[in-house]
């Protein structure tokens, strides 16, 4: 916690994000497996991995840094995690698609939307 005027600013709970996300990411991969077969679990399972590595890299460079006197070293991190997230998403997809057989394209992008939604939720939750 940093200090200002004898107010605490609270810290973005990272962990606690991140833990989140990893149980909702093996319960859809539960359900998923349950519900279809092995194969749809995986793709399922690779859309929602794209979704929270480069979300969990982008948490990683934006909040190295809090208070004023960090302020341009706070953008320039911003910047940077954004736009290794942008590349890493992009690169990650385009493995995915390599990797994975055409029926299951599309469970890929729906565990990847799952994933996206899951984090703006839970970014908004805690």
């Amino acid at each position: 916690m940093a200090f200002t005027n004898g107010k605490k600013i609270r810290e973005f709970p990272w962990r606690q994000w991140l833990v989140m996300q990893f149980v909702i990411i093996t319960l859809v991969a539960t359900v998923s497996i349950a519900l279809f077969s092995v194969g749809h679990m995986l793709a399922v399972l690779s859309g929602l991995l794209i979704a929270l590595v480069p979300n969990a890299i982008f948490i990683w460079f934006g909040y190295r840094f809090q208070g004023a006197k960090n302020a341009q070293q706070i953008v320039g991190s911003f910047y940077k995690g954004e736009s290794i997230k942008f590349i890493l998403t992009a690169l990650l997809f385009a493995v995915a698609f390599m990797a994975v057989d055409g029926m299951y394209a599309v469970h890929i992008i729906v565990g990847f939307i799952i994933g996206v939604v899951v984090g703006w939720v839970g970014s908004i939750r805690l």
